[in-house]
């Protein structure tokens, strides 16, 4: 993954901390770190069960997390975008 990874999720946490007050700004880094964890291990999880099961099944469940994380990240952007003017 390397340096694009970690240049990335440092962008991603810096967007979600940008609302905080500075004193409150520590706390929404580890916030969105821990849940980024979290949910990622928890999605690995899931893979390597359906992995056992189907390939296809790993395609369905990689498309629809996919899918499903759009309406978060568009209102992740208008969010940002409200806040930068």
């Amino acid at each position: 993954m390397g340096l694009g990874y970690g240049r990335t999720g440092i962008n991603d946490a810096g967007g979600c901390s940008a609302h905080r007050s500075e004193h409150r700004r520590p706390s929404a880094y580890g916030s969105f770190t821990a849940t980024y964890g979290v949910l990622w291990s928890a999605g690995s999880a899931v893979m390597g069960f359906l992995y056992d099961r189907s390939v296809a099944a790993v395609i369905a469940f990689s498309v629809a997390a996919q899918l499903a994380a759009i309406p978060f990240l568009l209102k992740t952007w208008s969010s940002v975008a409200q806040h930068n003017v």
